[in-house]
Order: C-alpha cells, then structure tokens, then sequence
C-alpha cells in the first residue's frame, strides 16, 4: 500500500526516551520518539492509543538527535493522537504512532 506524504517538513530522525500521559484517564506509558517535525512526532509505544486522544508528552532523555536541520524535539508538548497501528514482527507488542503538536495560538 503507498501512502502520500503530506508534510511540509522533512522529518528528522532521532531517538528520544519519552512518557505520555492521557488526558482524563490516568494512563501513562513510555515510549521512544523516532522522528520529528515542528508539527508533531512519530512514537513507539508498548500500547495502543485511540486517535483524537489528547496527550502530554515530556522528553526524558534523547541518545541521538539527526543533525540535518536546526531545531529541535519538543522537550513538553500537548497533542493529538493522529493515528496508531501495530508494528509487525515486535515481541510483546509495539505501535508505531503520530501525535499532532497543539500550537499556541
């Protein structure tokens, strides 16, 4: 299946150690951040999460950050589930997901 890409921005890739809270629910769960945009991020989390669900997301740690552009992760963002699907062939489960950043207005 193709897909067409719609970003404006390239993504950057890296790897940053991140945790997620859901808003109203009191789930929380970590994650890695696999690339990103000053629009949103690419995660991959151990559990699913439903899309349109508002998250928090805070960066603990980054290994490795692509030095192709000149910005940076967000180290706190609020966002937006955009989709969710399951990584084929993981052990005990990983999802790759796209989260929208809430820009202020």
């Amino acid at each position: 299946m193709e897909t067409t890409e719609r970003r404006r921005i390239s993504r950057q890739g890296c790897k940053c150690e991140v945790n997620l809270s859901q808003f109203n629910s009191g789930s929380t769960l970590t994650g890695s951040v696999l690339n990103f945009t000053p629009d949103g991020s690419c995660l991959e989390v151990n559990r699913p999460m439903s899309p349109g669900a508002p998250v928090l997301l805070r960066i603990v740690a980054c290994m490795e950050i692509e030095k192709s552009n000149c910005y940076c992760p967000r180290s706190n963002a609020v966002a937006e589930v955009k989709w969710c699907r399951e990584i084929e062939g993981r052990e005990g489960g990983a999802y790759a997901m796209g989260v929208k950043y809430y820009l202020p207005s």
